[in-house]
Order: structure tokens, then sequence, then C-alpha cells
């Protein structure tokens, strides 16, 4: 990882500084404003970095701030480069297939006369939808008819940039997606399957993934997703694809780990698969020496043990025979199964029992894939990320920094925080007394009673939020929420569905859960709030292996802190706060990494004082705490119905606590956090309980 300036990264070619002007132009109609010096000098560097040759072979890494426009002079840059030089070609890499096709729309189509025509017919309202509509609009057609029906081409010819894409439900002509399908009883239709490979085998229709590939030579720029990049690593003919193209530029950062579990029981079931045929003498001696090989491994006593570390690799150029992948082809899961073990052989890992599977036995493989393997392809590869500089992830790569680039102001925050448990054990597990089967568990199976309570308190927290601010909320939760037993809490589902029962009207509350494409989007430049329902916590084993993949010699903590700064860096920069506007930010959890105090490195953050209403610790209190002495007393004082109680009456109502427990208790946060909530003021001297009674109370 270096620093350098641009003057010693660029070749400047004849000329180029008016290509510049004109993109800043273009970026400029575009966004309808004038912007700030700064930030003009800043993209006028990007682009520069765009237009030129360069002299170095590494990728170039932008750390310019979300908000500054990296994504939309990235647009005006395709747009302009096609009006200057049609040959001129480059590889664009999307986080999403959503989000390659709104680039291929945003650049738009390659006829002029076409675009006339389109601006012509059309306001400035209507004429994105239009061509929305000129890019979908024979989806339905195809859908029936196939592709290339008589010389027709597909509307998607007719832009700039192509997204070439895998299999995906929207352009199968064939097949449909079961996770569309609730509520279902019986067997889906046929029709309705889990994707494998085997699926598009044999298949003879001529799909737009099919279309996509065929069509890659007439388009200037080709559009990826951040997956069939990644890709690339193991496929190499995605990459030749791909390859051979001018520039290639990642928008948003791309992932440098590959890491992935493998039960052993998994491992011993395809063992005996391929025991079970007839195969060669040299390929059973192979089969036999990786057996001895993982039979070897030593792993922790149970799931609280921690994790160890494989330090000897079997061989880092192994690969298993293809006839053993002909013995298993006819199971999809067990051709993934075997690949995760060759890499678990090329690359070692580490070993450590699955806390979901009942301390069964697994061993994972940790590969970091250096950024530079991509840039072997490419005369240049530029990598768009806002949160580089700080990501741990790009330590250990051969890329350089842009220098020189001009800090811009901070966003400015409101930080309305409550450290709330909203771990997602805290949200199933009413009963969190360990129990005597295994003292280092709860109870295996969640409380789905104790978790709709709780989903329905978060509900009615975010609307207090959204009515006290009469802002447009986006909320960050969990996706979903496994018990022991592998019982399915359909987190996200399940907070969307409460949420939209509620009061809320003319606002709009859009839910994602934590990992969704969020970053790098758009979508909520106009969202006042943002509210985070507790903080995904990966687990021992994820960072683990993550730190020893990215090699962090400062620990499992700061890689875990790292990954929280930057997610949330990343998911506060989507709201209001992109535009230089202020932002109101919720967070309900329990800081226990003092990430507020790295955010605030990143943001002006105004504190503010917040109590929640619903989700307080009482509304949602375990079987445990509905046992103690502050709990008893806040039920009492729900039960107020004078304006004073003394503290001597209160001990008196509550014979099953001593006077000195109760005594004590009255200064419980949560009695405190109850008081607040309702107006009941402490006076210690007089040792007095005071209520402050609306008419409505009375």
């Amino acid at each position: 990882m270096a620093v350098k300036h641009l003057k010693d990264i660029i070749k400047p070619k004849a000329g180029y500084k008016e290509n510049v002007k004109a993109i800043i132009e273009g970026f400029k109609s575009t966004i309808r404003r004038d912007i700030p010096r700064r930030q003009e000098e800043n993209l006028k560097k990007l682009a520069s970095l765009f237009l030129n040759p360069v002299k170095v072979e590494e990728p170039i890494v932008v750390n310019l701030d979300i908000g500054q426009g990296k994504s939309t002079l990235l647009i005006e840059f395709v747009k302009y480069m096609y009006t200057v030089n049609k040959e001129f070609s480059s590889v664009i890499v999307k986080r999403t297939l959503n989000e390659g096709r709104e680039f291929c729309m945003d650049v738009g189509v390659k006829f002029e006369p076409l675009k006339q025509q389109l601006k012509l017919w059309c306001d400035e309202t209507t004429y994105k939808q239009s061509i929305e509509e000129l890019y979908y609009g024979d989806l339905e057609d195809y859908k029936e008819y196939g592709y290339l029906r008589g010389q027709e081409k597909p509307h998607e010819d007719y832009f700039i940039a192509r997204l070439i894409r895998g299999f995906n439900y929207k352009d199968c002509l064939v097949w449909k997606d079961p996770k569309k399908i609730k509520n279902y009883f019986g067997s889906l239709p046929s029709e309705y399957v889990e994707y494998s490979p085997i699926l598009c085998k044999d298949c003879q229709r001529n799909c737009g993934v099919k279309l996509s590939r065929w069509s890659i030579e007439k388009h200037p720029s080709l559009v990826i997703t951040h997956q069939r990049l990644f890709l690339s690593n193991d496929l190499e003919e995605v990459m030749e694809k791909i390859s051979g193209r001018e520039v290639l530029i990642i928008d948003e950062k791309l992932e440098t780990k590959d890491i992935d579990n493998i039960l052993l029981e998994e491992w011993e079931a395809i063992l005996t698969k391929m025991k079970g045929v007839n195969l060669a003498e040299e390929i059973k001696a192979e089969i036999d020496s990786v057996e001895k090989y993982i039979g070897s491994l030593e792993y922790p006593n149970t799931s609280g043990s921690g994790i160890k570390r494989v330090n000897q690799v079997y061989n880092s150029k192994f690969r298993f025979n293809h006839a053993i992948y002909g013995v298993l082809s006819e199971k999809y899961e067990d051709v993934v199964t075997l690949n995760k073990v060759e890499k678990f052989l090329n690359y070692g890992g580490s070993t450590s029992r699955s806390w979901h599977k009942n301390d069964k036995k697994q061993f994972s493989y940790i590969r970091y894939i250096d950024l530079k393997n991509y840039s072997k392809y490419f005369n240049k590869t530029i990598i768009l990320d806002a949160t580089s500089r700080i990501d741990n992830d790009y330590k250990k790569s051969n890329v350089i920094f842009l220098d020189e680039l001009h800090e811009t102001p901070k966003g400015k925050l409101n930080l309305f925080y409550s450290p709330q448990k909203t771990a997602k054990s805290s949200l199933i597990y009413s009963n969190n007394s360990k129990n005597n089967h295994n003292k280092g568990y709860r109870n295996f199976k969640g409380n789905k009673e104790f978790y709709l309570t709780n989903i329905n308190l978060l509900a009615q927290e975010v609307e207090e939020i959204i009515k006290s601010t009469a802002k447009d909320t986006l909320v960050i939760c969990y996706k979903e929420i496994v018990d022991k037993l592998g019982n399915v809490f359909s987190f996200e589902e399940d907070i969307k569905n409460a949420i939209q029962s509620l009061d809320i009207k003319d606002i709009k509350c859009t839910i994602r859960h934590f990992g969704a494409a969020t970053t790098g989007v758009n979508d909520f430049k106009d969202y006042g709030n943002i509210v985070f329902l507790g903080m995904l916590n990966k687990g021992e084993l994820y960072y683990t292996n993550k730190t020893i993949s990215i090699g962090n010699e400062e620990g499992y903590t700061e890689t875990r802190l790292n990954e929280y700064v930057i997610d949330c860096i990343q998911q506060i920069g989507r709201i209001s706060v992109r535009q230089g506007l202020e932002g109101n930010v919720y967070m309900l959890f329990y800081d226990d990494l003092s990430l507020i105090d790295k955010l605030k490195k990143h943001f002006t953050i105004k504190n503010v004082e917040w109590h929640p209403k619903y989700f307080n610790g009482i509304n949602n209190a375990t079987d445990f705490k509905k046992t103690t002495c502050w709990y008893a007393i806040v039920e009492e004082l729900k039960n107020l119905k004078e304006e004073k109680l003394s503290l001597k009456d209160l001990q008196s109502k509550l014979p099953q606590f001593k006077p000195d427990t109760v005594y004590r208790s009255v200064n419980n946060p949560y009695v405190g956090e109850y008081m607040k909530l309702n107006d009941i003021h402490y006076n210690k001297k007089e040792k007095l309980f005071i209520k402050k009674f609306t008419k409505n109370d009375k």
C-alpha cells in the first residue's frame, strides 16, 4: 500500500484538460447546481485519472468522501468518452445487478437521434421514466416468445453501457424464484426451484443472460457486479470475457477476503461417496492422503472454547481430479462442499465448533485476494471507495492511494443513543438464565411470543421517531435471527409488517437489513433519519478468520470495530447528510466498543438525550428482570393514583423485598428512565415520589 500524487501516477495526454473541463461541465449540468471549489478540484483530479494513461501497475484507490459525486462523475465520463472516442472500452463494476441496470440507463442511449426524439417527446419529469420503459419495455415480450425473435434486437442494445450477468430469475425464461411465494400450502408448481448451475446446463432458451454475453463486443462500456468480478478469481472464463478493455473502474469497495466453513460431517459424507465408486488407484491415493490430513486436525472442545488456527497448508497447488467432481455432479451442494475443501487444502484456515449445529466440528478456509490480481487484465484499474483510508482490508493489498485530495466538511449529525439490549439473543430469549443441560447456553429454543413483543415495541419506537420528526426514515436491522435449534425468526420481514400496520401517513419508511445493498446508492438522500435497531455481531469465528485473512496485528476486537465504523459511515452517508444537510441518527444498542467515539472523527456530532418510550428494557423485560425489585417498583409507579407516594408506603407495598433493597433500587437506571418518561420526580430529601398529572390522567 502506497500513497502518490496525481503527477506521479498519470501520463498526461495533450489537450486532456479540455476533456476534464467538458466532463465537469456535464457533471454540473446533471446535478443542476454549482459546486464548492474544493469539490470541483477533487473531481478534476478524478476526471484526469479517468482520462489519462498511468505509470503504475497497481490499482489506484480514490478516497473521495461520500456525497462528493464519484458515481455521477463516472456516468459523465462514460457518456463523454462515447461522444469523443467510440472505440474507448471500459468495465464498470457495480455492487448489484439493480445498480448495474441503473447505471446503464443513466449513461443513456448510443444513438443521438433516438436521444433527441426522447427529449422531444418527454418533459424533464417523464424522461427518466421513458428511458426505463425503453430499457425494460421488451422484457415481458421476450419472456413469452424468447430473445432474437425475427430480426429484433433487445432494447438493451440501444444503450452505451451493457450489463453482463449470471443466472437471475428476472432474466430467466423457464424457472421462477420460490422465495417470492409466501404462505403457500402444499408443493409449489414445478417451475419454482432453487438455483443450481444444472438449471442452465442444457437450456436451449435464449435468455437475457446469454444475450448479454453474446453482445459484449458491441458495447464500449461493459457493466458487471462485484460478485461477478470476485468470481473471476476461481472462474477464468469470467475474466476472459471482460479482459482486454482499457480501464476497470470498481465503484465501492470490492471484497478482499474469501472465507467459508465446512462441517466435518459434510466432508465425511462426500468422502463416503467417493470411496463408494471405482476410481483409479492414483486418485484413491490422493483421497486417502487428504483424508489423513483432515483427520489429523485438532478442534476446540466446545464452540465457546475459541478457534484454532491451522498453520500448515496441505498443498497450495492441490486440485481434486475432475473424475471426483464427476462422481458428485448429481448433487450441486456436494460440488460446492468439495470446492470449499479444496480451498482449505490450498490456503489453510482454522478449526472450530459450530454453535448452530450442536457444537459439531468444522473447519474454515481463509484466503486473502490481493486487489492487484485484477489489474493485470487492464491498462488501468481504479477503485472508488469513500472509506478506503481507514479500512484495514486494504493494508495487505498492493494498491496506490491517490493523494492531495482536499478534505471536505464533516457531515452534521444529531445523535440519539440509548444502550438497549438488541443483540439477537436478547430479542428471542425471555429466560436468559443458564440451564442445567449446558451451563454455557440459555434455552435452546427462541420464545416466539417474547420475540413478537419486541418486534411490536421496536415498531412503535420507529413510529414515535417518525411522528416526532416528520422525516423520511431508513431503518437498518437484522435480516433474520436463528436459534440453536435452527428456528428462523424473519426479523426484517416482521418489523416491516409491524411498521406498515401502524399509523404512518405520507412519510417514507424503508427497512433494510445489515449487508443489504444500501452503500453507494442515492435512494435515501432525502431521508432525514436513520435508525439502527441493533448492531450486527458476526461472531467470534468470522472476526477471527477475517483478522487472520487481512493480517491485522491489532487483533479480533479491532477488526470488529473497524468493520462497525466503516459500515456505520457508509449507512449514515446514504441519508440527507450526503447533500450537506443535517441528519438524525438513532442507535438502539449497547456500544461496548466505543463506536460512537470513532464516528466523531468523521462527523460533527451533537449528542441528544433520548429516552425510548416503548423499547426501554421495562416493557420488554426478561423473566428474570420481572422478579427484581426495580421492576416491582416500576409496576407500583404505573399504578400511582395520587400525586405523591412516600418511600415508606412503597416499602410497605413490596413486602417480598427488604426495605433496604427497595431503598437502593429506587436509584436503578430503569426506574429513573420510567420516571423521566412519566413526569415522576423523586425528592431524596423528603423520600417522596411526586407525579405531575395531566387532565387526561385524572
